[in-house]
């Protein structure tokens, strides 16, 4: 197996941690079924990743 680093030149990484955490507080408080996804690296981990955006999606074009 072979691991390829790649670099993200343009990655504004505070935004990405910000948001990120942001998604995971707001699952784990309105959507707690869902919560742990950030840490599940199976594909039931990814699809409640995904289902988690869509969610948070929605909420924030509600506002």
């Amino acid at each position: 197996m072979k691991l390829e680093s790649l670099e993200c030149l343009n990655a504004d990484w505070n935004i990405w941690q910000t948001e990120r955490d942001s998604l995971v507080n707001w699952t784990r408080n309105n959507h707690p079924k869902l919560d742990g996804f950030i840490h599940d690296l199976t594909m039931d981990g990814a699809i409640n990743y995904l289902k988690a955006i869509e969610l948070y999606e929605k909420r924030k074009d509600a506002l």
